[in-house]
């Protein structure tokens, strides 16, 4: 029997309460706790591009924003570093290659 990455995840949240708790907050989509309105916008650009609306919802419909915010302030929160420095230095690789106007 083949599994879908989707029914793993789904799956596994049982396994882990913060997990779980994470995909309460996407399903919610209520408020950001650590993101910033323009940073969750550009993260949510981003992995709407890794998962694509197409004839299944994608990343946005999931709330996957909502979850990685949820999880930057419980069991990620050591990855906080690397999703501000990450996102700085995407957002000065894009404006290098394209300058705005």
């Amino acid at each position: 029997m083949e599994i879908s990455r989707r029914d793993w995840f789904v799956a596994s949240m049982a396994l882990w309460p913060e997990i779980a708790a994470a995909q309460v907050h996407a399903q919610q989509k209520l408020k950001f706790e650590y993101l910033g309105d323009s940073d969750a916008a550009e993260i949510e650009a981003l992995v709407e591009t890794i998962l694509p609306s197409d004839e299944t919802p994608g990343a946005r419909e999931a709330g996957v924003i909502y979850f990685i915010d949820r999880a930057l302030t419980t069991f990620h929160k050591d990855q906080q570093r690397a999703y501000r420095d990450g996102l700085r230095d995407f957002q000065a690789k894009r404006l290098a290659l394209f300058p705005e106007s």
